[in-house]
């Protein structure tokens, strides 16, 4: 007689661990696709498209942008600004002097020039 109650209450707990796990995860599939939704729509929204220069990063002095943020520009190996660059984090002080392929998002300063706001940097040695 006791193998058939450990039976039966091992079938019981089978099926209310199955059911319980069943719900749980279909609340977590239904909240991550809502925010997964969300995102996509914000980001298809936006219709920014990323662009990508090679050069050399090069600091340039804060106080000279209106805002003072941008103190980074891509120079080409002659000198020539190709564009002012500004990013969220240190990847443009840890690549500054070296040639880097840049790819981000081009945006208007307050006054008027073409800054790229970088999302990842590529570095570049001898043979590439």
């Amino acid at each position: 007689m006791p193998r058939a109650k450990l039976l039966k209450l091992l079938v019981v707990l089978f099926v209310v661990v199955t059911a319980l796990s069943w719900a749980i995860s279909s609340v977590f599939s239904k909240y991550n696709s809502k925010n997964s939704n969300n995102i996509r729509k914000e980001t298809v929204s936006e219709g920014a498209m990323e662009e990508s220069f090679e050069g050399i990063v090069t600091f340039v002095d804060p106080r000279l942008s209106p805002d003072g943020k941008i103190s980074f520009s891509l120079n080409d190996p002659l000198g020539n600004e190709i564009i002012l660059l500004e990013s969220e984090d240190q990847k443009l002080e840890l690549s500054e002097g070296f040639k880097v392929t840049v790819y981000g998002t081009k945006k208007k300063a307050p006054d008027g020039r073409d800054y790229l706001l970088v999302e990842r940097i590529v570095l570049k040695n001898g043979t590439n």
